[in-house]
């Protein structure tokens, strides 16, 4: 990711209209925000919040996958199996809560 689109991302992570929103919603001077794009070099401190969007964008897009795929799988099934699943999976939600209830 080039530092363009750090910077970007940081902006779009705050909800900032621009940078200069952006240096008041991180209590930091436009001028820091300005060195930042001299340098080209966004500080760690706030490289995090872009990996957490990048984290969360991955786990959603994987969770879909295998959401997909599971559709995909119960379509294969005849009627039986699919019964069968279908309350095992319930069996297994309804022991989990269960288990957190006590």
């Amino acid at each position: 990711m080039t530092f363009d689109e750090e910077l970007k991302e940081l902006k779009e992570y705050f909800k900032a209209r621009n940078f200069r929103h952006l240096s008041e919603i991180l209590g930091i001077s436009y001028a820091t925000i300005d060195g930042w794009k001299r340098r080209k070099n966004l500080p760690k401190k706030y490289q995090k919040y872009i990996y957490n969007i990048k984290n969360v964008c991955k786990n959603e897009i994987i969770k879909n996958e295998i959401k997909n795929d599971f559709v995909k799988l119960v379509n294969e099934l005849d009627d039986k199996k699919l019964e069968y699943y279908y309350h095992k999976i319930k069996s297994d939600i309804l022991e989990e809560e269960l288990k957190n209830n006590n």
